[in-house]
């Protein structure tokens, strides 16, 4: 018969049960520590996989924190061109129907 498996020392991770904190110096310090971990969170995926990651943050005093990888405002400006990149091609969306079936029709 195998050994027990001994008791843990320590209670580890534990899940929280998420509620709107009352005391505003621990909402300041959990929103403080959970910042970082985000921040890091996005670090680490920008390290691994070479993704472009733009992060703002705004505390509940108002006060914004960002983080970029590789600048916020070249991660934005690249999202805005792409987007008015593939809105002005959706936009072409319907001729190019038309078009497609023009191409085929000339073909037979």
């Amino acid at each position: 018969m195998a050994d027990p498996i001994p008791p843990k020392k320590t209670k580890g991770q534990q899940k929280i049960e998420v509620k709107p904190m009352d005391d505003a110096k621990k909402r300041s310090v959990t929103f403080t520590k959970r910042r970082a971990g985000l921040f890091k969170k996005a670090d680490q995926l920008c390290a691994l996989t070479g993704a472009e990651v733009a992060l703002m943050v705004i505390s509940p005093g108002g006060k914004p924190f960002t983080f970029g990888s590789p600048a916020v405002d070249a991660v934005i400006a690249r999202y805005k061109s792409r987007r008015r990149w593939i809105s002005r091609n959706l936009r072409l969306g319907k001729s190019w129907n038309s078009w497609r079936t023009r191409i085929s029709e000339q073909r037979n």
